[in-house]
């Protein structure tokens, strides 16, 4: 925990989440996790998505303050060499890895606090990282399209 902050972890599969769960106990300031799959659980079209209904019970009217988005997936593109990298491969990579930031904000916008209570939660005060990997500034052996 640092200063006043809480945090809130989502992880792709319950595998990854029984990982990561020990290791986050003893840890001041967490308010619990859940398992996200971007591709099913940020669907949007109804009244709120899968992740907007977790965030919220965990949430409990608290307003959230920050979001780190480090999402990262690649199953075949990872160990094709680029040029035999399917567009199917190369784009669920980047649906999942890239594209669920916007998912991510979007859907998380509306639990940051507004700047002044009559405006619209687009003006809201909340803050979002993205984080990458170091495939990102350089060559990473192994890693091909995505490093």
């Amino acid at each position: 925990r640092h200063g006043s902050w809480d945090v809130i972890y989502t992880c792709q599969s319950s595998k990854i989440l029984s990982k990561v769960q020990p290791s986050l106990q003893g840890m001041g300031g967490i308010l619990g996790g859940f398992q996200c799959d971007v591709l099913k659980d940020m669907e949007e079209g109804g009244e709120s998505t899968v992740f907007q209904q977790r965030l919220s019970d965990i949430l409990q009217d608290r307003p959230l303050s920050a979001v780190v988005h480090s999402l990262a997936y690649a199953p075949n593109i990872r160990t094709t060499p680029l040029l035999q990298s399917t567009r199917e491969d190369f784009l669920l990579a980047q649906e999942i890895s890239a594209y669920s930031l916007i998912q991510v904000a979007r859907q998380a916008k509306d639990f940051f606090p507004s700047r002044a209570k009559n405006e619209e939660k687009a003006d809201c005060t909340g803050s979002i990282t993205a984080l990458s990997y170091l495939g990102a500034t350089r060559a990473i052996p192994g890693y091909h399209a995505m490093g």
